[in-house]
Parts: C-alpha cells; sequence; structure tokens
C-alpha cells in the first residue's frame, strides 16, 4: 500500500505558492506604475503576449497637453527635458524654444533664487511659491509655480496662470469696497433693478426711510421711497420710472419731502442715476438722498435774518446798494432812494451805470470791477456823476454774484478841505517868508562871527609885545613906587582884556564849529609841566611860593583827551588862582589817582570864591 500525502502539509505549500505569485504580481504592478518597465509578458493557454504600455503613457500625455496649468519635466539644473503647449502659452515663449531651454531664463534670472530653493525642495522642503514672471512680449503675469522630484531625480514643475483668479479677486474685494462705502457715507442710498423692486439699502437709507434693508429687499420702490411735495403734500414725480425712461441722471425738484414708513415727512434733496453693466445694458437705478432739515431751518432763520437786515440798513443814516454780476441793482434802502432820486421798486433790475451815466473811466466804474474781480474790498471817495455838487465816500465789498456798496455824504467836508487847501498856501507862502528871513538871519550872524574871529584875532596880536614888555618893567628894580603901581595898573588891565579876547576867541570857534577835539593818550603830568611853563613869568613876578605834588608814589597819569585842551583849562585855573593870590602867597598843584579817574586839584592862599557863587563856575 503507498504512502498517502499529508493533506495539511499540501495545503501549507498551496498557500505558500500563492503568497509568492501575489507578492510576484505586486512587484509587477510597482515597476508598470513607476514605469520602470515598458511592456508586460502574459503566460496563456496560447502562449505568451506581449503588451506594450504605450496605451496608458498615451492617456497620460493627453492630459498633460490639455491641462490648464503650464507643465515641464526639468532637468536638477533647471534644463526643460519636456514642456506642454500651456506653458509656451503663459510665458509667450514658442513651444520649439522651450526644449532645452533654461528654466532660469523662461521665468527670469530675477528668481533665480527661489527657483533654486523650489528645485532643490528635498533639501529645502519648499514646494511652491508664486512667481511674477516677464513675458517676452513685456507684459507680466501673476503665476503659482509647484515642483515635485520624482524617483529618478527628474522635477515635474507645474505653472499656474493667477491672472482671472487675481481679477477675480480684485472684483471681489473691490465689491467689498464699494458695499463698504456705500454703508459707510454720511448720505443716503437706495437702488433697485430695472422692474422698480429694490435691491439695496444702506444705514442712513433705513434710518430716513424707516424701512430695514431685509424688509424693503424685492418690494415696489414707490411703497418704500414715497415722495411728495413739501408744500403741497401733493404726490411727486416718480424719478426711477424716469431714469428707466430716459436713461439719463435726473435731480429732485425743490421743496420735496420724504414720507417714512410712520407717516412723517422729512424734506430732501434727491438725485436718481442708472445703473449699467459692463456691456452698458441698463439694470437698474440708483437713488442718493439725504435729510435736509436743518437746512430748511437754516434758510427760514436766513429768511427773518434778511428781513431785519433790510430793516437795519433803512435805519441806518448811510446809504446801501447791492448789485448782481450785470450792475443791476438788487436791493437798495431809503438813503440809497433819496440819494438816486428812484424808489428801490424803481431802481431794481436797473444797470447802475445807465442810471448814473458813469462810463468805463470814471473811478466808480473801475472801482466797482476791482472789487468784483480781486474779491477784496475798495474803498474810495468820488463826486457824483449825476450831481456834480455831491461827495460820496464809498466801500465797496465783493458779494456772491456781485457787490454790496456803503456810502456817505462827504460834500461838507469837502467844501471844509478846498478851505484847508487855501489857507495852506497861505501857509506855505508865510513859510516861504520866513525861510528867506532866516536865511537872512543866518547870513548876519555869519558875517558877525566872521567879524568877531578876525576883531579877536586882530586885538590878540598887539597884546603879546604890551604883555612882555609889562613883564620887564615889573622885574625892574630901579622903577619908583609910583611907576610899579601904574606898571601893576596896565598889567592887570592888559591881563583882563587878554583874558576878555581868550573867552571872545573860544566863543567865535564856537559858533563857526571849528573847535575839534584830538583824543588820544596823555600823560597828564606833561600837561601839567607846560601849563606851569606858561604861568611862570607871573609867578615869579608875584613872587609865590610855588609847587606841584604828583604825590608819594611813583607813577604815570595817563588818561583820553585832548592835550592842548587839558593844558589850558589847567593854564585857566592856575591863572585866575595866581590872578586872585597876593604877592608871596601861595599857589599849588595836586595830581592823584581816585580809583579809575585821575584827578587834579589846583589851590591858593587867595580870598577864594563866595560859596553863592560856586554853581555858577
Amino acid at each position: 500500500m503507498g504512502i498517502q500525502p499529508d493533506p495539511d502539509r499540501l495545503r501549507a505549500l498551496e498557500i505558500e505558492d500563492l503568497r509568492r505569485q501575489l507578492e510576484d504580481a505586486q512587484d509587477a504592478l510597482r515597476a508598470i506604475r513607476s514605469g520602470e518597465v515598458d511592456a508586460l509578458v502574459v503566460e496563456t493557454r496560447d502562449g505568451d503576449r506581449v503588451f506594450a504600455l504605450e496605451n496608458a503613457y498615451e492617456l497620460y500625455r493627453v492630459f498633460v497637453e490639455n491641462m490648464q496649468e503650464g507643465a515641464a519635466a526639468l532637468t536638477p539644473d533647471g534644463l526643460v527635458l519636456y514642456a506642454n503647449q500651456r506653458l509656451a502659452d503663459i510665458t509667450g515663449v514658442p513651444h520649439a524654444r522651450l526644449l532645452g531651454a533654461s528654466i532660469y531664463q523662461i521665468l527670469g534670472e530675477g528668481h533665480r533664487s527661489l527657483i533654486n530653493a523650489l528645485l532643490g525642495n528635498v533639501v529645502t522642503g519648499l514646494r511652491e511659491s508664486e512667481i511674477v514672471l516677464t513675458r517676452s512680449d513685456g507684459r507680466t503675469v501673476q503665476t503659482y509655480f509647484s515642483v515635485t522630484v520624482m524617483p529618478d531625480g527628474t522635477r515635474c514643475a507645474v505653472v499656474t496662470d493667477l491672472t482671472d483668479r487675481v481679477r477675480m479677486r480684485d472684483i471681489l474685494a473691490s465689491r467689498d469696497l464699494l458695499h463698504v462705502t456705500l454703508t459707510s457715507i454720511g448720505d443716503a442710498v437706495l437702488s433697485c433693478d430695472v422692474e422698480g423692486n429694490i435691491t439695496f439699502l444702506n444705514p442712513v437709507a433705513e434710518a430716513l426711510t424707516g424701512w430695514s434693508e431685509q424688509e424693503a429687499r424685492g418690494r415696489p420702490i414707490t411703497q418704500v421711497f414715497r415722495i411728495v411735495n413739501e408744500l403741497t403734500h401733493e404726490p411727486a414725480e416718480d424719478l426711477v420710472a424716469r431714469v428707466l425712461r430716459e436713461g439719463q441722471a435726473v435731480t429732485l425738484a425743490n421743496h420735496t419731502a420724504l414720507v417714512r414708513r410712520d407717516g412723517r415727512e422729512v424734506p430732501i434733496e434727491d438725485s436718481a442715476a442708472p445703473i449699467r453693466d459692463a456691456a452698458g445694458t441698463l439694470a437698474g437705478v440708483v437713488l442718493v438722498f439725504h435729510d435736509v432739515t436743518q437746512r430748511r431751518t437754516a434758510q427760514r432763520a436766513l429768511a427773518e435774518s434778511q428781513a431785519k437786515l433790510e430793516n437795519v440798513l433803512n435805519s441806518i443814516s448811510n446809504g446801501f446798494y447791492a448789485l448782481d454780476a450785470d450792475w443791476r441793482f438788487v436791493a437798495a434802502n431809503r438813503v440809497a432812494e433819496q440819494h438816486f432820486g428812484r424808489p428801490a421798486s424803481e431802481l431794481l433790475g436797473k444797470n447802475i451805470w445807465e442810471t448814473t451815466g458813469a462810463g468805463p473811466d470814471s473811478i466808480q466804474y473801475r472801482s466797482f470791477v476791482e472789487a468784483s474781480g480781486t474779491r477784496a474790498a475798495v474803498h474810495f471817495e468820488a463826486r457824483s456823476t449825476f450831481r456834480p455838487e455831491y461827495w460820496s465816500e464809498l466801500h465797496v465789498y465783493p458779494r456772491d454774484g456781485g457787490v454790496e456798496v456803503y456810502f456817505s455824504d462827504i460834500s461838507e467836508r469837502k467844501k471844509a478841505e478846498e478851505s484847508l487847501k487855501l489857507a495852506l498856501i497861505d501857509l506855505e507862502a508865510a513859510k516861504l517868508s520866513a525861510e528867506r528871513a532866516k536865511a537872512a538871519a543866518e547870513e548876519a550872524s555869519h558875517a558877525k562871527d566872521h567879524f568877531l574871529a578876525v576883531l579877536s584875532h586882530e586885538l590878540r596880536t598887539p597884546l603879546s609885545p604890551v604883555l612882555t614888555g609889562v613883564s620887564l618893567l615889573d622885574a625892574d628894580d630901579s622903577l619908583s613906587p609910583r611907576a610899579r603901581g601904574v606898571v601893576d595898573v596896565i598889567r592887570r588891565n592888559v591881563e583882563l582884556e587878554a583874558r576878555l579876547i581868550d573867552d571872545l576867541l573860544d566863543l567865535t570857534r564856537v559858533a563857526r564849529g571849528k573847535i575839534q577835539m584830538n583824543k588820544q593818550t596823555v600823560e597828564v603830568s606833561t600837561v601839567i609841566s607846560g601849563a606851569v611853563e606858561v604861568c611862570r613869568p607871573d609867578i615869579d613876578a608875584r613872587r609865590l611860593h610855588f609847587g606841584v605834588d604828583f604825590g608819594h608814589k611813583a607813577g604815570r597819569f595817563l588818561v583820553e583827551g585832548d592835550a592842548a585842551r587839558l593844558q589850558q583849562v589847567v593854564w585857566n585855573l592856575l591863572k585866575h588862582a595866581i590872578k586872585f593870590t597876593s604877592k608871596g602867597g601861595c599857589v599849588g598843584v595836586l595830581c592823584r589817582k581816585e580809583g579809575g579817574q585821575v584827578v587834579v586839584e589846583v589851590s591858593d592862599s587867595g580870598i577864594g570864591i563866595e560859596p553863592a557863587m560856586i554853581p555858577r563856575v
């Protein structure tokens, strides 16, 4: 009897064989999917059959060629191995020139660092980014660039044109901005479609109409936007129907009121305009309106104010009238009526130049035109062109569409000014006469000064030898007492005469303006020594005890001044001291420093000066 195989062992072997076949099949599928094989060999009952994978490749090629994105196979360093037509369309580079080209040249050298990062995304981890590329025709295109690294190292790149997406994004952003704007502006905005049904209300329109947008949407506009005449309360014209009919923007008539949902009327101003789509087709109507309640209140207040102003203008003493841009009277008070000799009812609407006869060369015409043109006030005085005896002072102010004129009668003032002019002429004649007299007096004064100068010089010249002779006689010991007394009388009189002549010479110099100061650094001791030397003959003649003291400390006494004038001062002091000191008396000069000054004192043992006379010295 033969040995029977173990069923469990056979089953295990069979399972192991199936597992091995399954692993082979899975490995074959992986190879097919990864592109590692180009064909399949399949065993059949009829023998082996070979199946090429070209059909599968064609399917993927057709898919890539017809996709809306640009696709390319790249080497690791960026050379294009394959590119579809869409990539050529996006970049603007002919398809034939793409193959073998560098992706850096296609997308732009400016993106090199970014492209390097994308191509090396196995290391960098960067797989996609937006790139703004410049086409060959110069147009810029915003794109989305993504790269996938294949197992063999090939880079599969996909370039997506974002132009339409960006445009749509901008459109949506514009719509959002428009919506925000319409809901934020201070005017009420309401829109409807071509059927006249509400499509939009902003918050201001909701507040004015009393309808919320949710409640109003889809309702007929005449139900939400009811308008009447503000004065008669009769229904106003349907603006939406008019715009839909004419296709043009229209504006509400004056005195229009909106009837709110609660029945209350609100005065408004409104305009309506057609809404057109991109093709220019009428798509609806938009209304923009706002509450003018405050304006109406202000207008009523203005009317009352104008009435009060008219009363005020009629009560003032000055004249007033207003002109429009065509120089026609639009207002005049009672003083103006009297001035023009016509009531205001006849003046209104009349041209002022036709009324007054003033031409373009008149000061009135030129001043009015100046105020109107420069928009600045003009003030002037003028004689009336139709009342020659009448003078007026005019103030012209620009106003919207014309000028306002305020004037006053200055005829009496002008008469006074004419009288004043005549008086001024007489005064000018008197002034001229006085100036002539003054000139004659000055000429006489100059002649006098010249005479005094000549006289002083001529008188001083002969005194010098007389004084010398008197000094010689005085020194003569042989003179009798009587003769010496005569000599003393002569000396005193000659000295007095010399002093008077010196004073006259100085007075003459002052009058002629010829005294000049020559300021320089002066040694005071030198000045004193010069004055003493001049006075030495008199000191000796009178046998005076004389001395000069410059202080116990040696040093120089320097000052700023005119040496000659300083010496003259010291000389005068010494002369007076010598003159009024008896023979054998004492005269001395003391010089000292006191603070920042130099003090010179001349002392004598004479009779002195009376206290009452000191302030006059």
